[in-house]
């Protein structure tokens, strides 16, 4: 068995996947629980230290104010590292007790090369928790907690599921966002992958204003929503002169986050949404709750109808279709269903463009323009065409220009332009033989 941070260097120096997985493997056979708990630490979504920088040995000379306690063993790395998690220990202090354990450590290598990159939480090993977990399948107490959050199927592909009661959410175009809060103040932002969001501070300082009042800690699950969907993701990629002011967090499901990292909540579906205001802080300025329904899908068929067209109308996503006594499972669950509309626009070609590669010298897209439902919509049609349709209209140009097409689309969108255009437009087919012709 060989010491934690001599195996961190020869994964460094490893290119081999399949090598790194072998030598997790043998140093699970060999019962090395200080190597898998330090991964655990550095690896998991579920553990984070609040501190960003961490300073290499060779920085001792840097700090006056660093104390030598005594040789710095596993135990005492490890309560440091507890304290952290946990936010006992912040700010000025965490950065005093670091730079103390760094003088207590007596191996430059150990902590350049391990306790060094736990604390930083990047190991730069070329391993992820997915490489570990596959490693030690055979053994499972050395495993890492995944970061996943419930995701929908299609209602399409389960229409035996769509009858009785059925709570109905509106389906937002946003970004998902996992929101962890602690009791003592601390508020963590999370992409579904468990990627750290922090462009968003007035969402965060927001949701501060309910942690004292929590009995345990938390999770929300919801979607951040702005003016523009690209103009979101614009901000989001930012790393400086973010303006994310008209950012609104709609949440839509919560549960302790001890259930949360099991894998499951312990309260039904209706018991949990309905519970959300609890948590919802009373200015609701940049945190909602996303508006909701139960109804019978058979008894109140045509309610649901105008909910349906009302998501279209209002140019949503869809609607969500969730199951009232249904566990919250941290995975792609029937418990959750998405019905996403659709709509079907008539356009007038303007224009054809050259696909590329494949379909290079036939139609990649058509240039479609047309009034629908009071906006001028502008949009380009790639998809829904056989290989020989496209060959008989880059043929055929000028009697395709001027031609009415019909286009299957989820929904008119917006841009920050107030330019109109279809989300996920498909070709359906032309309207008549000759341009104009409407049949």
């Amino acid at each position: 068995m060989k010491d934690p941070w001599d195996v961190i260097i020869e994964l460094q120096c490893e290119p081999s996947k399949l090598n790194k997985e072998w030598i997790l493997e043998e140093q699970a056979k060999a019962g090395n629980k200080e190597l898998f708990t330090g991964l655990r630490y550095a690896l998991s979504p579920f553990t984070t230290f609040g501190i960003k920088e961490i300073p290499f040995k060779a920085d001792l000379d840097k700090y006056e104010g660093a104390t030598f306690i005594s040789p710095l063993t596993w135990d005492e790395f490890e309560i440091t590292c507890r304290a952290l998690k946990e936010r006992n220990l912040t700010g000025n202090e965490a950065k005093t007790w670091i730079w103390n354990l760094m003088a207590s450590c007596e191996n430059f290598i150990a902590w350049d090369s391990w306790y060094r990159l736990i604390l930083q939480k990047d190991l730069r090993a070329g391993i992820t928790l997915k490489t570990v977990n596959k490693a030690v399948k055979r053994y499972p107490e050395y495993s890492i907690p995944v970061f996943e959050c419930q995701l929908a199927h299609d209602s399409s592909k389960h229409l035996q599921k769509l009858v009785g009661n059925k709570i109905i959410e509106t389906k937002l175009d946003g970004i998902r966002c996992i929101a962890w809060i602690f009791r003592n103040g601390t508020v963590k932002l999370f992409s579904r992958n468990g990627k750290p969001f922090e462009n968003f501070p007035l969402i965060e300082e927001e949701l501060k204003t309910v942690c004292k009042y929590l009995k345990v800690d938390i999770v929300l699950d919801g979607e951040i929503m702005s003016s523009s969907f690209q103009d979101l993701l614009t901000q989001f990629r930012r790393k400086h002169d973010v303006e994310v002011s008209d950012a609104i967090y709609y949440v839509f499901d919560w549960m302790p986050l001890d259930e949360f990292s099991y894998g499951t909540s312990q309260k039904m579906q209706l018991d949990r949404t309905a519970e959300i205001p609890r948590f919802i802080p009373d200015t609701k300025k940049y945190v909602r709750q996303v508006g909701w329904t139960l109804i019978h899908l058979e008894e109140e068929e045509e309610k649901f109808k105008e909910l349906n067209n009302r998501a279209i109308k209002e140019g949503y996503e869809g609607l969500m279709i969730k199951e009232p006594g249904a566990l919250y499972k941290c995975k792609r669950s029937t418990n959750w269903l998405k019905l996403k509309p659709q709509i079907t626009v008539t356009l007038v070609v303007k224009d054809i463009e050259e696909g590329q590669g494949k379909a290079s010298g036939m139609t990649g897209a058509l240039i479609c323009e047309g009034k629908h439902d009071g906006y001028m919509i502008k949009v380009s049609v790639g998809s829904g065409f056989s290989d020989e349709l496209r060959a008989d209209i880059w043929a055929n140009q000028e009697g395709t220009k001027g031609k009415l097409v019909e286009v299957i689309a989820d929904a008119v969108t917006i841009d920050r332009y107030h330019e109109a255009s279809l989300r996920f437009p498909r070709f359906k087919c032309f309207r008549g033989f000759e341009p104009g012709e409407q049949l």
